[in-house]
């Protein structure tokens, strides 16, 4: 702002002497006048660059390595109708929409059968929060998502890359330690909120000061830490899990890494500064022997040089968010053919999906973290409004669709329900109509859906796989129990022949029948008597 206030002035300035030199017949001091203001000119707009690189070092960006062709503070803005056209596009797609219920709940269930509802609700702007309005039945599990769920985890650091185990313990890394690089830890967080020192980054000169932004993953009993500081300072660790204050061992540690990601038995990892995908094969004995290869290189056509976040989607598309520009490359899983997703106005950071095909995307320029349909032509914002939709690098989402994030720009490590549940078995003592009321919201316009649950009692199936074994002056029928029970234990069973109706009755297969002669043919029907 300053280098701006500066050039303005001196344009002012140039332009007054302009004005009072052009009135004199002196040529020579007119020449004087235009060059000296030529030459202010020039030097100013260096000061513009440096001041705006000042700023984004200040603010805590990666470091871009400056002698790059590539790098983003030099690189000229490309501008054309396309362009414009998609910036127009996104801009009408997110017009904001009242908020509105887009799930239809089930009306009815039987005893002993499960009853799942996952309430959606939506609109084109901000996170929407699903709760109850009314009573939930005990045999219910009512799970609520949005607001009203969002909790602060820990603050006593700044939190970093973020995993968790399937015990529900949360991991994440301490980025920008106050000492120096020997104090970057990796915190394990319980279910119960206690926090404790996993484990500490070991020393490494390439590890120096270094970062982990979106690298933690856990593969079976390994967790991996990636780390950034540079181009050619940082690499991946791997942790033992099963030990105490596990030792870490160096996978490799010649080039900084920001993404990282596990998919069909290989380790994925973004180098940032030098434009690639990495695949590593993981020699989980000796880390250091593992198999590095290069999966995506560097591009120059592409332009785009600091990949970030990465994920990979069910049949194993390579999604790459890049940091440098507004894209989400897509690398298709045979041909690696690139398809690039136009994303304004984000200076993308980490990248995952879901199993319905959602994507979510942290950026660095206090828009937080976002939801995107599979095509990135829409989305919604995930960050509490106001709060905390500041610099979200770093966050993870796990089966449940809870979202773990850090805002780096407070230092706290925060979570929210992204999915409301209501879920649960009704026994026969349920039966009966049960009214639900829900709530949504988006903190400016709301919802509300209102059904009613009706659990309903089973009649037993049938017994199965009847089978009557002819006697001299009886008849034994054996017969499988049913697989369901209405609810209720059976307590008798009735074995009926025809012709001639004789009957049978026991509480277990088989059943005895007394009195068929010997020369007559029957069959039989099995009833059962339950409380």
């Amino acid at each position: 702002m300053q280098a701006l206030i500066l050039i303005k002035g001196l344009f002012k300035v140039c332009s007054r002497v302009a004005k009072q030199a052009n009135s004199s017949q002196n040529h020579s001091l007119k020449s004087t006048i235009a060059t000296f203001c030529f030459t202010a000119i020039l030097l100013a707009l260096p000061i513009l660059v440096i001041g705006q690189i000042d700023k984004e070092l200040r603010l805590g960006l990666p470091k871009l390595p400056l002698n790059s062709p590539n790098t983003l503070l030099l690189k000229s803005s490309k501008t054309n109708a396309k362009t414009a056209n998609r910036l127009i596009s996104a801009n009408t797609a997110n017009v904001v929409t009242p908020t509105l219920f887009n799930s239809i709940a089930p009306t009815s269930v039987l005893v002993n059968y499960v009853y799942d509802y996952i309430p959606s609700a939506s609109n084109t702007n901000d996170l929407v929060g699903v709760t109850s309005t009314g009573m939930i039945p005990s045999w219910l599990n009512f799970t609520p998502s949005g607001n009203s769920t969002r909790d602060t985890i820990h603050t006593n650091f700044t939190p970093g890359a973020i995993t968790q185990d399937t015990n529900g313990n949360v991991y994440v890394t301490e980025n920008y330690p106050a000492l120096v690089f020997s104090s970057l830890k990796i915190y394990k967080i319980t279910t119960t909120g206690t926090v404790s020192v996993f484990c500490t980054i070991p020393y490494d000169p390439n590890f120096e000061y270094a970062q982990s932004y979106g690298g933690l993953v856990i593969v079976g009993n390994y967790l991996y830490a990636a780390l950034y500081n540079g181009s050619s300072r940082g690499g991946i660790i791997q942790f033992d899990m099963t030990q105490n204050n596990p030792v870490g061992q160096v996978i490799f540690n010649d080039r900084g890494i920001m993404g990282l990601t596990y998919f069909n038995g290989a380790l994925y990892a973004s180098a940032f500064a030098f434009g690639e995908i990495l695949k590593i094969v993981v020699n989980q004995a000796n880390p250091s022997t593992s198999s590095v290869t290069t999966y995506i290189p560097f591009d120059p056509a592409s332009d785009s040089l600091y990949p970030w976040g990465i994920c990979f989607n069910s049949v194993g598309d390579l999604y790459v968010s890049y940091y440098d520009r507004s894209d989400i490359n897509k690398f298709d899983h045979v041909t690696l053919r690139r398809t690039p997703f136009y994303v304004p106005s984000f200076l993308n950071a980490q990248l995952e999906t879901d199993s319905e095909g959602n994507f979510y995307l942290g950026g660095l320029n206090y828009n937080g973290i976002r939801k995107y349909n599979s095509t990135f032509t829409s989305f919604i914002n995930l960050n509490e409004a106001g709060i905390d939709s500041d610099w979200n690098s770093s966050f993870f989402i796990n089966s449940n669709k809870k979202l773990f994030y850090s805002s780096l720009s407070n230092s706290k490590l925060k979570s929210v329900n992204l999915q409301s549940s209501l879920i649960g078995t009704p026994s026969a003592v349920d039966v009966g109509t049960y009214p639900i009321t829900l709530s949504a919201t988006d903190g400016t316009t709301t919802a509300t859906q209102t059904f009613n649950i009706v659990v309903g009692s089973l009649v037993p199936l049938a017994p199965t796989n009847v089978l009557a074994t002819l006697n001299s002056n009886s008849v034994d029928v054996a017969f499988t129990a049913p697989a369901n029970n209405g609810g209720a234990a059976i307590t008798g069973y009735t074995v009926t022949s025809s012709p001639a109706g004789l009957t049978g009755t026991g509480t277990s297969s088989p059943i005895r029948i007394q009195g068929p002669p010997d020369n007559t043919n029957f069959s039989f029907n099995t009833n059962y008597t339950f409380t």
